[in-house]
Order: structure tokens, then C-alpha cells, then sequence
């Protein structure tokens, strides 16, 4: 299994501790993106464990085993997608993209479901 980058501190769960800590930050920050928009939210809701692959910003994908439920804060840069996709082996999962309090992007109550957010200014 692969790692994840820490952004802006780590990856949180409040579950069990995930592997999710590496830290690099040209994964953070893709080249030409200019300023982020705000910090944006992954919020993955549910039980048990799931293998997640994600890529942040249009980042190159990232695969690991997490405990959820689990979160990540990241910087969100516009134009640059950020996709999520879970492998829960068929349980339910709720999740979303959130910034400021407003939800970017949400899928409720599906097994194995994908998520992505392009921020479009």
C-alpha cells in the first residue's frame, strides 16, 4: 500500500491511527496553480475499513488501507480535481468535499462510491 501526503498537518481519523503521514510538499502544491481558494474538507463516514485512492489536486494517485470514519483538510487549488474513490467491499459509505461550512460534493449512503471536486472559481 501506498502513502498519502500530509497537507496542512495529518491525515485524521477518529478511528485507528491510519498510515497516512508522509509528507512532500510539491503533492500539496501543483506546479502552476497559483493561489489555493481555501482549505477543503474530505470527510468519509462509516465503519470498519476501506481502501481509499486519492488524488489531491490532480496529484498522482495514492492507495492505502484507512479506519473509518476519516478525514483530510487540503489546500484547494481552482481548476485542479481532487478524486476519491473507496473500496468498502459493498457497505455504505457517506462523504463529501466541504470548504467554509458549504458542501462541495456528497455522496450518501453508497457502497464502493467515488468522489471528485474541480473547483471552478
Amino acid at each position: 500500500m501506498g502513502f498519502l501526503p500530509k497537507l496542512f498537518g495529518p491525515a485524521r481519523s477518529t478511528g485507528a491511527k491510519t498510515p497516512w503521514t508522509a509528507h512532500q510538499a510539491a503533492d500539496a502544491v501543483p506546479a502552476g496553480a497559483g493561489e489555493p481558494v481555501g482549505t477543503a474538507r474530505l470527510d468519509l463516514r462509516g465503519t470498519g475499513k476501506a481502501v481509499l485512492t486519492l488524488s489531491i489536486n490532480g496529484g498522482a494517485a495514492q492507495t492505502s488501507e484507512i479506519d473509518l470514519p476519516w478525514m483530510i483538510d487540503y489546500p484547494l487549488y481552482p481548476g485542479r480535481e481532487t478524486r476519491a474513490t473507496v473500496d468498502s467491499a459493498g457497505r455504505a459509505i457517506t462523504g463529501s468535499v466541504t470548504m467554509n461550512g458549504m458542501i462541495l460534493a456528497v455522496v450518501e449512503d453508497q457502497p464502493d462510491p467515488v468522489l471528485s471536486y474541480t473547483h471552478r472559481g
